[in-house]
């Protein structure tokens, strides 16, 4: 297989798959009179450029013999930094050897390579079951505004990010058993009749969000294959397909989110800054590989909220004013547990948004869901909505050996009661014989 390229325009259309992700892979090329059809894989996932010689001028391209070959992608990206970026070289692929001259200079440069073996693994042309379009750089940002949850726990229920499709929404969401995160993008569905649920594994999304972002497409396509578990990603002249997908997710997030929560606390995001970063540096002496709970009282009255973290130090961090509570509970203080680490998590993704609201069961909550007040001024990177389970709240000791003491006595009470009945029978029952 022989051809000539341009240098710049080769690593210009090539860009989606000439980046770090794919480093340690095996680019494969066919090459013919009609352009090249570049392919790689990585795990289940499979990205195919395909470049037409008569749409693509600037890249010189020129087929002198047919066939394919195939290179790791790390030396090629070495290999053709070894040019000027205007020059134009022929790239020979041999069994064992990759060859490139420069007409220009009349230079040779060789590079050894690996031949792999042939990959069966090809994109589906037959129609899907679903098929709907959706901007480009909002499925990337969508990818990055919630992908931080993932693997951030042990107990994980899905190792992925869960699609759910409806007419001309998508809602996105992923996270662990513990900490979850949700962003929903506008679409282009036709004929919807129901809903469509699909997992991508996290072990893909790197790969589709670096080689999406090279592509200079303004949509993209998703097309879903009942066969075989399979998701097609299109845009411009780059495929990917994505193996194994899995079509449901374990947990319900609805029922969270219709959930009648009694509170209601508004706090400005940029007044978690300082608490957080005293209760982060505490926690860096802690040897345990989970994060510690926090408490937080909160003093409906004045306003005011306090943290209280006990580590291997304890600390106690100045108290944050409150802008709005609405809680049902007229008892005071208010009490909240969760671990610090989640309501860093509210201010890293946040930092740019003015005031978040937090919906919870005050004192007998499972769930904190935090969103920021102004929906509208959400940006693309940044998560809609944040909910993350809460902590068992602390029982004071004093407290809880008085109640033991009181089981303790009410079993003895218990117990003389029976032996006073067992007593009274065992007498009658003499006195009638």
């Amino acid at each position: 297989m022989k051809f000539e390229v341009n240098v710049k325009h080769f690593k210009k259309l090539f860009r989606p798959l000439l980046n770090s992700k794919y480093n340690r892979e095996t680019l494969q090329i066919n090459s013919d009179t009609g352009g090249l059809r570049v392919k790689v894989i990585r795990g289940d996932v499979t990205a195919q450029l395909d470049l037409q010689a008569q749409m693509h001028q600037d890249l010189k391209y020129k087929c002198i013999e047919g066939g394919h070959g195939a290179v790791n992608i790390k030396s090629l990206v070495w290999f053709l930094k070894s040019f000027l970026p205007n020059e134009t070289v022929l790239l020979d692929f041999p069994a064992r050897m990759s060859m490139a001259t420069t007409p220009e200079c009349n230079t040779e440069v060789e590079i050894s390579i690996e031949y792999a073996v042939a990959n069966n693994k090809s994109l589906p042309y037959s129609t899907g079951k679903s098929k709907f379009c959706l901007d480009r750089k909002s499925f990337i940002d969508a990818i990055k505004a919630i992908c931080f949850v993932l693997g951030k726990d042990r107990n994980n229920y899905y190792q992925g990010i869960f699609f759910e499709v409806s007419e001309d929404n998508i809602r996105c969401h992923a996270g662990t058993g513990f900490l979850f995160a949700i962003k929903n993008i506008k679409c282009e569905r036709k004929k919807a009749k129901k809903k469509i649920t699909f997992v991508l594994p996290k072990a893909s999304l790197d790969c589709i969000s670096s080689s999406l972002e090279a592509v200079s497409s303004p949509s993209v396509t998703i097309e879903l294959f009942s066969k075989g578990e399979i998701c097609l990603l299109t845009s411009g002249n780059l495929t990917i397909r994505v193996d194994n997908i899995q079509p449901a997710a374990p947990i319900q997030i609805d029922k969270v989110l219709t959930y009648h929560y009694p509170d209601k606390l508004c706090i400005n995001i940029s007044d978690l800054k300082y608490p957080i970063a005293s209760i982060r540096a505490a926690a860096k002496k802690e040897t345990e590989p989970f994060p510690r709970p926090v408490d937080i009282n909160i003093d409906s009255e004045s306003g005011k909220m306090y943290f209280k973290y006990e580590g291997s130090a304890s600390l106690s961090v100045a108290p944050l004013t409150i802008d709005s509570i609405i809680p049902a509970a007229t008892s005071s203080p208010l009490k909240l547990r969760c671990q610090w680490n989640y309501l860093a998590e509210l201010y890293n993704r946040w930092a740019n948004q003015t005031a978040i609201t937090i919906i919870c069961e005050i004192n007998t909550t499972q769930m904190f869901v935090a969103k920021p007040k102004h929906p509208e001024s959400v940006r693309s990177d940044e998560p809609d909505i944040i909910f993350f389970t809460a902590t068992k709240p602390k029982i004071d000791p004093a407290k809880q050996a008085a109640e033991k003491e009181n089981k303790q006595n009410a079993d003895k009470a218990k117990y003389r009661l029976i032996n006073k009945l067992s007593a009274v029978n065992t007498t009658a029952l003499y006195k009638e014989e």
